[in-house]
C-alpha cells in the first residue's frame, strides 16, 4: 500500500498532474469497459467527472440561448470553463460569477 486509498478521493483527484491529462469523449468510453484500481481509477473518475461537467455546461448553454437567460454560478472553475465554451461555440450569454461573502 503506498497510501493512495487513505486519502478522500476529492483530496486525489486535487492532484495537479490531472489538469496535464488529455482526456476524449472516446478515450473515456474505451476507459469505462475496464475494472481500475488506485491511481488508474481516480484518472478514469476524473476523466468522467469532465465528461458530466461539459455536458452539464453544453446543456446550459443551450437552454440559456433558447430562453435567453443569464447563467450564474458560484465556482470560479465552472465560471471560467464556461466562459471557455460560451466563446467557443460563439454565443452571447450572460456568465456571472456570485463570489461568496466572509462571515
Amino acid at each position: 500500500q503506498d497510501g493512495h486509498a487513505e486519502q478522500p478521493l476529492m483530496v486525489r483527484l486535487k492532484d495537479v498532474s490531472f489538469e496535464t491529462t488529455p482526456f476524449t469523449v472516446a478515450g473515456i468510453r474505451q476507459l469505462s469497459r475496464r475494472r481500475f484500481i488506485g491511481r488508474e481509477a481516480d484518472l478514469f473518475d476524473y476523466g468522467l467527472a469532465l465528461l458530466k461537467t461539459s455536458a452539464s455546461l453544453v446543456y446550459t448553454i443551450q437552454l440559456a440561448t433558447a430562453e435567453q437567460l443569464a447563467v450564474a454560478t458560484d465556482s470560479r472553475a465552472h465560471f471560467t470553463l464556461l466562459t471557455r465554451l460560451i466563446e467557443r461555440m460563439g454565443v452571447t450569454i450572460e456568465n456571472g460569477l456570485v463570489e461568496q461573502g466572509m462571515s
